[in-house]
């Protein structure tokens, strides 16, 4: 009887910390675009970005798994939700819920160093798929984030929760036509295509370090 006893209660505990463990957050977009300004297609490749340490986010990594769970960047930038494709309603807009029953489950245990608090970031690739498994080099994406809670889009500060709450984000620019709310987004036209930036090739990277150290060496030199 008593070994039954503190099973159950085992179990019990158990099943509090995962309760506790998880969280739901309501995302939406529109209107996302590539560099030339035009609305992402449908499907295009998006996700929901932590990050758990230095609270920056970092350039995605080449090779990168695109898997819920996966380091995408730097040395603390995870993927904590995945975007599906029947999660989008339009070109360049789509509107998606994570949870812990839904797909990938936003689950603060699963992830190393998640806690409330941690920045989010919404980052989409508008030339590839949601059925992409890695990110390759040259790859333009976008990336949104905002520390404070925007009243005329209905977003919260794009910070993660506390264990057992729900959020709803938004990134929503004021000539989208789906979710956002029109001239009254607190984001402009352009800002969908403005902040999009290239994945870097391991070559460029390792070109640019040797450019520093000559640099730093010749003024030695000249020293």
């Amino acid at each position: 009887m008593k070994k039954n006893t503190l099973a159950l209660l085992s179990a019990f505990v158990s099943m509090t910390a995962l309760a506790q463990a998880t969280i739901v957050v309501n995302l939406q977009a529109d209107l996302l675009k590539n560099e030339l300004g035009t609305a992402a297609p449908m499907g295009s490749l998006a996700f929901l970005v932590a990050s758990t340490t230095d609270a920056t986010f970092a350039s995605l990594t080449l090779g990168a798994s695109t898997a819920v769970g996966s380091l995408v960047a730097g040395t603390d930038d995870y993927i904590v939700g995945r975007v599906p494709v029947n999660s989008w309603a339009d070109v360049g807009a789509f509107e998606a819920a994570f949870s812990s029953s839904g797909a990938g489950a936003l689950n603060l245990s699963s992830i190393p160093g998640w806690n409330a608090g941690d920045p989010l970031a919404l980052v989409w690739i508008p030339a590839l798929t949601s059925s992409s498994a890695t990110i390759p080099a040259n790859a333009r994406y976008g990336l949104f984030t905002r520390a404070t809670a925007t009243a005329s889009d209905g977003s919260a500060a794009w910070i993660t929760p506390n264990d057992g709450s729900s959020i709803s984000l938004a990134f929503v620019t004021q000539d989208g036509g789906i979710f956002s709310p029109g001239p009254t987004a607190s984001n402009t036209p352009a800002s969908s295509r403005s902040t999009l930036t290239v994945v870097p090739e391991p070559a460029t990277a390792s070109l640019g370090l040797f450019g520093l150290a000559a640099l730093c060496g010749f003024r030695r030199r000249r020293a």
